[in-house]
């Protein structure tokens, strides 16, 4: 049996102060480590520097492992006094060093290269996979980032300073390989042998460039090297950060770099160096009047300024308003802030306290030793005399005052001497004989020097000593003393304070006026010399105005309203991706036509299936019909089967399409499923799904739209595991389906579409997406890019859920067509629900359901009512979805929809102009579909018959799974601003009305919002803000405004409404590269673009609570029912801890400190019972189990608390664990106290709960 070694931790927590200490003294007393030349060189000469060399290696090797520090230092003393100290040698090479992982040859190996010869890149492509190390796609010498020392900081140049002429490293290490220059003048070499590699290279394929290697400048580059060292801005963890680089240039000479940025000042030119100090402020709220309560809480920074007088102060900070009860129950209210000073105004700061009722003390962890306190007893005084009187003995005694928390005598004076601060003090005396009473004790302390006694609480058997006031002898330095006779002594400790309850603090913020914001005007231009110009000044319309929706009237013919638009194809497309690179995104793909005849849709699906799971493309050539033909089988028997998944997505075409169904169309779901086995019946979207299902695939389609852009692939289905999705190419123009193959399987699938899942948002129908087979699509642009641009082609009787005002320009290709539409962004009319279910029943102007229902079934629509179904995980995802739109009214708003985001997001709305009861229905509406709502009015109006008119107004919908709480909601004149804080991020949702003729400028208006919300928020973390600015990014003043704050704008790059080219709604953010890359989609909402983006959380750690485990107070058998109740009665008539909890009960409830209290009276209550069982008659078993529970000392049912990670707890809720304790609630009747007393029948019915 071996023991311990003592106190682990007290031995780690020396040795890693000796280790500090002893870096401090070689730092002072020690040179530059020298190099194993120059120890060399100097050995046997300078036995100094040889010893302080070896400390500073063995202080290196235990930086990273501390332990034994005390006897490597004796060994190295004792080596040093022997003269034994040498010089270290150079590193010996361990190049003929076998590999350890190695195994060996096996028998039909060989050593030689196999296979056909290969190049110098494919050799290095092979090693990216061994080791830890190993990067996706790249060689080791292709690393993005340095290698840094252990618990360093990511580092990444910062990108807007180069102007776009920062490449990354592997792009240019590609490039240099091949003998050509890289693009970009600059990159960030992993290392400074990499950078001279990367310089050998360009100088080897004599390339002559202006480009540069920045490197991390550690010291390693030496003054003759051509490095150049140079201040750069670069990403310290996300965190903006000037550092010190080395810059290669891997040409002649240097391009243009930002280390002009950084102006280099001499130490002469700065400001002397202070030694500051930090105080801790205190200010209680019974000592000063309540105006003064009112102005320090506003302005403590004003209040700071008139208690010191003439003293400085640097700054002040961290000021809170803290609420508690002390043991007495009384509410302490308080404040609480910090200051910084002068070295040499510190004694000055510290005679001021009590002054203005203003206390003032050092930190505990700056104090030697707490300072001597001399506490008066404040008996019936009011806290106003009380005050009065301690104020004139510290002018009296020439002593500052002091204050305390938690006690009722919290004033005193800090004295000089210890004998000075001895006062009344309560004290614990064990080690009294039984037979001693209260007289005899206190005769026995008078004789010890101990004055002032009184006796506060006898002994209560073991639970409790003797408890006493007195004022201790001179003598005694610290809290604790005896008394000592021939047979024993008494033992005094000083009682504990005893801790607060109900403890709150509540962060202040300061009302200080916001600072101006001085706006750049756009001058006129004046011409100087010769002819007047022609120019004039650009106007406030010109330069953010976004009034007309529509370009201005040219000089050339006016087009008359309702002439037909001209079939002209020069009409402009979405930009996209430029050729090069859709070109380089085709190279991952293999086109393979499947045949056609209206089967290539089958044949496409079933062959890509086929080639998916393992088999050659060569054994399957001839077989496509027929595969074909099988799968068409399969389908309709599948869809037959599973009647209920499908039947809700039918509806009859309206439209002749005898050649898309080989045959008369289908009028009923029966004549639909026999329709499936025709030989020559086109493929639809209804068709596809069915089929990814019964193949248990995932299926891409990509889509070419007639105008030639590039719609969003769809994607149907799920994958099994090690399974990648089967992409099929579709044209609209041909109606035609191609096979696309990865050419190196799931590596060339975009990431993005293994990611998604298929979602039950997504609408289907027979209508869309139908191949017949015809020849001639265009298989070299069969990947698309991006969403396309289109205008909405729906607008009639038979879609009442479109809004009004839809552009009259998007009707013109259906407006006799009498059903709902698919459109290709996933939304239709049996998605959206109507907007008269989220109403009141009163409200004016909203459609009845009835008569909704009534046009739907004239116009032979077959709609199945769909439902969200709440997501039934607790936890949302990591990356939460911000949307951002303009809704342009009450039912436009009505209009979105809650189950696009259903995997945890926001949704932010802007001009939802609701009324108090649409806002209210609204509202309900929200928190039953699973979103929390967060609103702000805007500034209403009045129309002519002077009815009240809703202008602006901006909404927040969160998922309820994500924490969110309000920050800001401000409403100016024009102008409305609204943030939250989101799990870790500042969301601000604005919006500012097109400059007209309005008194206020609505931009100008705005950035004096963001000002105060800016400053009074005391936002520093990471925000993003969204909004309809009406202001384009690269002329706004409102981007200019929170550039200065550190943000950076985020694009779409296009136009944001549907009839105009003007960027009027982006994203601005501070963080930008945690956040996505901003997308639409084609949603026809109103007359904006509905944008998104990702963002990225921090992950939490987060306080989980658990019950304890204790002791077992089963009843034990042997004694009756009738029997133990009068024994539990009888026992809590003599608990104490009654009346506890009944004082913890009144005034507002903290629920763990009660549920503690309620559980320390069920076991004192259950330990007085089971102590007396031994007067019963029980059995030897349960005499043995009762003596067992007693001895057992832990409470049962206590709250214990542990730290979990927030995945990890995201893990524990998934496996059903327990995290919270069954909490209990207690009634209150108006006046705050609890309605009569405890009884036991209480306490039976709340332990039966608890246990």
């Amino acid at each position: 049996m071996r023991g311990g070694g003592g106190n682990t931790a007290q031995a780690k927590r020396q040795e890693q102060a000796l280790l500090g200490v002893l870096s401090e003294v070689l730092a002072r007393f020690s040179k530059d480590r020298p190099t194993p030349a120059e120890h060399t060189q100097h050995a046997g000469s300078d036995v100094d520097s040889l010893l302080i060399g070896a400390l500073q290696r063995l202080l290196e090797r235990a930086h990273k492992n501390p332990v034994g520090l005390l006897d490597r230092l004796s060994n190295l003393v004792k080596v040093a006094r022997e003269g034994r100290l040498e010089a270290p040698g150079p590193k010996k090479s361990n190049h003929a060093r076998p590999n350890p992982t190695s195994k060996g040859v096996g028998k039909s190996e060989t050593v030689g290269p196999k296979g056909p010869s290969r190049t110098f890149a494919q050799v290095a492509g092979e090693a990216k996979g061994k080791g830890k190390g190993k990067s996706k796609g790249g060689s080791a010498s292709h690393a993005s980032a340095p290698s840094l020392p252990l618990g360093a900081k990511k580092v990444e140049l910062e990108r807007s300073c180069w102007g776009g002429r920062l490449t990354e490293w592997s792009v240019v290490v590609d490039a240099l390989e091949k003998g050509q220059a890289p693009p970009g003048q600059a990159t960030y070499a992993p290392s400074k042998d990499k950078a001279e590699e990367a310089r050998a290279l360009a100088a080897a394929h004599g390339l002559k460039l202006e480009f540069a290697c920045c490197v991390m400048d550690f010291g390693a580059v030496e003054s003759s090297s051509p490095f150049v060292a140079v201040s750069l801005p670069c990403r310290c963890d996300g965190k903006l950060e000037f550092r010190k680089f080395g810059l290669l240039p891997l040409g002649e000479k240097l391009p243009m770099h930002p280390g002009s940025l950084v102006k280099t000042l001499d130490s002469k030119d700065l400001p002397a160096k202070k030694e500051l100090v930090a105080l801790r402020l205190f200010v209680p709220k019974c000592y000063v009047s309540d105006d003064k309560w009112k102005s320090f809480k506003a302005q403590p920074k004003a209040g700071v300024d008139e208690w010191r007088g003439e003293i400085p102060v640097h700054s002040t900070y961290g000021w809170n308003e803290n609420t508690h009860k002390n043991f007495k129950g009384d509410t302490e209210i308080f404040l609480t802030g910090y200051i910084k000073v002068e070295q040499k105004h510190l004694d000055a700061c510290l005679k001021l306290s009590g002054r203005h009722a203003v206390f003032v003390e050092r930190l505990a962890k700056e104090q030697a030793c707490r300072p001597n306190v001399a506490w008066y007893d404040r008996g019936q005084k009011t806290f106003a005399e009380y005050f009065a009187w301690l104020r004139d003995e510290s002018k009296s005694k020439s002593c500052p005052l002091a204050f305390r928390v938690g006690g009722g005598n919290n004033l005193g004076l800090r004295v000089q001497k210890l004998q000075d601060a001895r006062t009344l003090g309560v004290w614990r005396v064990s080690g009294v004989p039984e037979e001693w009473t209260a007289e005899e004790l206190n005769q026995v302390l008078v004789k010890a020097d101990w004055k002032d006694i009184e006796v506060i609480a006898p002994p209560q058997k073991r639970a409790q000593p003797w408890l006493i006031r007195a004022k201790a002898p001179a003598s005694l330095v610290g809290v604790v003393a005896a008394v000592e006779w021939s047979d024993g002594f008494l033992l005094l400790q000083r009682a504990p304070q005893r801790k607060p309850q109900d403890v709150s603090s509540t962060r202040l913020i300061q009302t200080k006026a916001p600072p101006k914001v001085v706006l750049q005007t756009v001058e006129p231009l004046v011409a100087t010399e010769g002819e007047p110009s022609g120019e004039v000044a650009v106007t406030q319309l010109d330069a953010g105005g976004d009034v007309s929706m529509s370009p201005p009237p040219s000089t050339a013919a006016v087009k008359r309203d309702g002439s037909p638009k001209p079939t002209s194809k020069s009409k402009k497309q979405n930009a996209g991706l430029s050729p090069e690179t859709k070109r380089g995104l085709n190279k991952d793909f293999d086109v393979l036509e499947t045949g056609g005849q209206g089967s290539c849709g089958y044949s496409s699906l079933a062959v890509g299936a086929a080639l998916m799971r393992g088999s050659k493309l060569e054994d399957l050539q001839g077989h496509f019909a027929s595969m074909a033909t099988t799968l068409r089988v399969q389908i309709a028997q599948h869809v037959a089967t599973h009647e209920a998944d499908y039947r809700p997505d039918f509806a009859p075409d309206l439209e002749a399409t005898e050649g898309a169904d080989d045959g008369e169309p289908p009028k009923t779901w029966t004549d639909w499923v026999a329709s499936l086995s025709r030989p020559r019946r086109w493929i639809c979207q209804l068709t596809l799904k069915a089929g990814a299902r019964r193949l248990g695939i995932k299926l891409v389609v990509v889509q070419k739209n007639n105008d030639g852009t590039w719609g969003s692939p769809v994607v149907m289905g799920r994958s099994q595991k090690r399974e990648h999705p089967v992409v099929l190419g579709y044209s609209e123009v041909e109606k035609h389906y191609v096979l696309l193959i990865p050419k190196e399987g799931k590596a060339s699938i975009p990431p993005a579409w293994l990611q998604v899942q298929q979602s039950d948002a997504i609408s289907l129908s027979q209508e869309s997406l139908r191949g017949s087979g015809k020849r001639g699509f265009d298989a070299a642009n069969s990947v698309g890019s991006r969403t396309p641009v289109k205008k909405n082609a729906v607008r009639s009787s038979g879609v009442p859920w479109l809004p009004d005002h839809t552009p009259s320009a998007a009707s013109s290709s259906s407006s006799s067509f009498k059903r709902p539409r698919l459109l290709s962004s996933r939304v239709s009319a049996d998605e959206l629900e109507d907007s008269s279910a989220w109403l009141p029943a009163s409200t004016p102007g909203a459609a009845s359901p009835v008569a909704s229902s009534k046009r739907k079934k004239k116009a032979g629509v077959v709609l199945t009512p769909t439902k969200h179904t709440v997501s039934k995980h607790w936890l949302p995802a990591d990356t939460p979805k911000s949307v951002n739109t303009s809704v342009a009214s009450a039912p436009g708003t009505l209009r979105m929809r809650w189950a696009r985001f259903r995997e945890g997001g926001d949704e932010q709305l802007k001009e939802t102009r609701f009324n108090e009861r649409e806002l209210e229905a609204y509202r309900r509406a929200a928190k039953k579909k699973g979103f929390k709502l967060f609103y702000t009015f805007g500034r209403p109006t009045t129309d002519g018959h002077g009815h009240r008119r809703e202008r602006g107004g901006l909404c927040f919908l969160v998922d309820k799974r994500l924490q969110a709480r309000l920050v800001a909601s401000k409403q100016g004149d024009e102008s409305q601003f609204l943030g939250l804080m989101l799990e870790d991020w500042f969301l601000g949702n604005c919006y500012a009305p097109p400059l007209q003729s309005q008194a206020v400028h609505p931009q100008h208006e705005l950035c004096e919002l963001f000002e105060e919300v800016l400053v009074e928020s005391c936002v520093d973390g990471r925000w993003l803000l969204m909004g309809d600015f009406n202001e384009e990014p690269g002329n706004s003043c409102v981007a200019e405004v929170l550039e200065a704050h550190g943000g950076q704008t985020l694009r779409v790059r296009r136009g944001t409404r549907w009839d105009s080219q003007r960027e009027v709604d982006w994203f601005v953010s501070n963080s930008a590269s945690l956040v996505g890359v901003p997308a639409w989609e084609e949603v026809h909402i109103a007359d904006h673009l509905l944008l998104n983006c990702v963002i990225s959380c921090r992950d939490k750690d987060l306080n989980v609570g658990y019950l304890k485990m204790g002791p077992s107070w089963r009843r034990p058998a042997s004694i009756g029912r009738k029997e133990w109740c009068e024994l539990l009665e009888a026992s809590f008539e003599k608990c104490v801890g009654r009346h506890d909890l009944l004082n913890m009960l009144v005034g507002s409830i903290d629920v763990d400190v009660e549920w503690s209290g309620f559980m320390s009276l069920l076991d004192e209550l259950m330990r007085c019972a089971f102590a007396r069982v031994r007067d019963f008659e029980v059995t030897e078993t349960e005499a043995r189990v009762v003596d067992a529970s007693l001895r057992r000392l832990e409470t049962k049912g206590q709250v214990g608390l542990c730290v979990l990670s927030y995945k990890g707890y995201k893990r524990s809720v998934a496996l059903g664990a327990t995290v919270s304790p069954a909490w209990f609630q207690t009634s209150k009747n108006s006046c705050g106290e609890v309605d009569g007393d405890l009884s036991l029948v209480d306490l039976a019915v709340l332990a039966w709960l608890s246990f």
